[in-house]
């Protein structure tokens, strides 16, 4: 699956109740794939003037920067299949990550939507790849392939939580959010909280 993707996104699906935080909402009212997460892109290019994206609530967010993901498409009787995300928007102001399914369409590819399943068929009919529905939404079966330089954001991510949580006198996560939110820690460190709560499941 090898999808090009336009720069402008549209109609994101706004999602803040989704459990699994690591999860690619199959969306179809996103014009690009999109996600929240630095350390997931093999490169990424910051973007010099920064572009709004309008979220399914009214919301319009940010994109800061544009790049390629790499994943491993999972199946239950297969082994899995590698595939690439080509010009996926990094908003980190996400509260998921979205896979469009106008920019998959865009390259010839076919989603089909059942009662508990979706699948993304290539330009020649082959299985690309499947989500599975939770609620009313469904979740694509796949698991990003980190690369070392998104093993040493992570590492720095999680150097600065630590230290917040030092000066902070040992917060939990969700006190440090809250503290985030009254202003006592900065974006920047509020975004590699958000990160490093979503690899360490703090």
């Amino acid at each position: 699956m090898e999808e090009e993707i336009e720069s402008e996104a549209e109609g994101a699906l706004s999602v803040s109740d989704i459990i699994d935080e690591e999860k690619w909402l199959v969306d179809s009212g996103a014009s690009s794939h999109m996600t929240y997460r630095r350390d997931y892109f093999t490169n990424c290019r910051p973007f010099s003037v920064h572009e709004k994206v309008s979220l399914g609530d009214g919301r319009v967010v940010e994109a800061v920067g544009v790049g390629n993901i790499r994943l491993d498409m999972l199946f239950k009787v297969s082994h899995p299949t590698r595939a690439t995300m080509f010009d996926v928007l990094h908003v980190p102001q996400l509260a998921c990550n979205l896979f469009s399914v106008r920019a998959a369409a865009k390259k010839g590819n076919t989603v089909k939507f059942g009662q508990m399943k979706c699948w993304i068929s290539g330009p020649n009919g082959g299985l690309k790849g499947i989500g599975y529905a939770y609620g009313k939404l469904y979740q694509l079966k796949c698991k990003v392939i980190m690369t070392e330089e998104s093993a040493s954001i992570v590492s720095e991510n999680k150097s600065n939580i630590d230290l917040w949580h030092q000066r902070l006198g040992h917060l939990n996560f969700q006190q440090l959010r809250s503290s985030w939110i009254k202003n006592l820690l900065v974006a920047s460190s509020y975004q590699s909280l958000q990160n490093y709560h979503s690899v360490k499941g703090v």
